[in-house]
């Protein structure tokens, strides 16, 4: 019953100038004006934004301060982000006032080690996301804004 919508960005370049003033990850305006209409296509969908470049995450960022997360954050069927990159095996919470906020899943090379994987289970009621290289859930979102 529930419509998940899968969004894939290509944001894995991030050589830029300094004079540039870009901040990273970044999307140039075409693929930016097109996620915001993708993500805008149905009020009835579940968002799940997949992409190269992780968000900036941790104590001293708890908010992206960046294009691609504002768009993602003016909707609250955004829920989670599935990145790597960095190839770590972390989750972050990003806040929104009033929503459950949106996660994001990062999942370390599989060919550093073969255990680096997730199960990622999509439900009526929720997004379940597993351990690394487990079955069992680590992460359990909810969809509906009440829950």
């Amino acid at each position: 019953a529930t419509r998940y919508r899968l969004i894939f960005l290509d944001n894995s370049f991030n050589t830029f100038a300094v004079d540039d003033n870009v901040t990273v990850p970044y999307i140039d305006k075409i693929q930016l004006a097109w996620l915001r209409h993708q993500i805008g296509l149905s009020e009835d969908d579940v968002e799940i934004v997949l992409m190269h470049l992780p968000m900036p995450a941790g104590k001293d960022q708890p908010e992206p301060d960046n294009e691609i997360y504002k768009v993602l954050s003016e909707s609250t069927s955004v829920k989670l982000i599935l990145s790597g990159h960095r190839h770590q095996n972390v989750i972050d919470r990003f806040g929104r006032h009033g929503t459950q906020g949106i996660y994001q899943v990062q999942t370390g090379a599989f060919a550093q080690d073969t255990s680096n994987w997730r199960r990622i289970t999509l439900c009526e009621d929720k997004i379940k996301v597993s351990f690394k290289g487990k079955d069992e859930s680590e992460l359990t979102i909810p969809v509906k804004l009440d829950q």
